[in-house]
């Protein structure tokens, strides 16, 4: 087997076999993004918030930002999908294609179930008055 020089992060220089080197590179590595995500000093965006993309790039993401599919938010809603796709559509409730998917934040569905609440004394319309109550009371 050849051999192979790695310097670790401390500076120090050693030579190993080309398979050790490899795992002890990887090894680094490993530690180095453990050290970067446990990094709350501020410094750097929390942990939640990166991704790492299949070409090896950090991507930032919005702190606490959770998709749900339309399948999701018409279950957490309780209507159909048609009635959900008519919310979008209408700009009712807020909704973002990617690519094919359409996905919704849970921020803008909790938005829109609190946008719905019903104000106490509106609904008098929906049911008939009772027998001998007189609108004075």
């Amino acid at each position: 087997m050849g051999l192979a020089r790695v310097t670790l992060g401390d500076g120090v220089l050693r030579a190993e076999t080309a398979a050790v080197a490899a795992g002890t590179l990887l090894a680094g590595l490993r530690a180095s993004l453990v050290a970067d995500a446990a990094d709350t000093t501020g410094d750097g965006p929390p942990v939640d918030s990166r991704r790492l993309e299949p070409n090896g790039q950090w991507i930032l993401m919005p702190q606490g930002v959770r998709w749900m599919s339309t399948k999701e938010a018409s279950t957490r809603l309780g209507v159909t999908l048609r009635s959900l796709y008519r919310f979008i559509d209408e700009g009712e409730l807020t909704a973002y294609r990617f690519g094919r998917v359409i996905r919704l934040m849970e921020s803008d569905v909790d938005g829109f179930i609190e946008s719905r609440r019903i104000e106490p004394g509106t609904l008098e319309h929906l049911y008939p008055s009772r027998k001998g109550v007189t609108a004075d009371g």
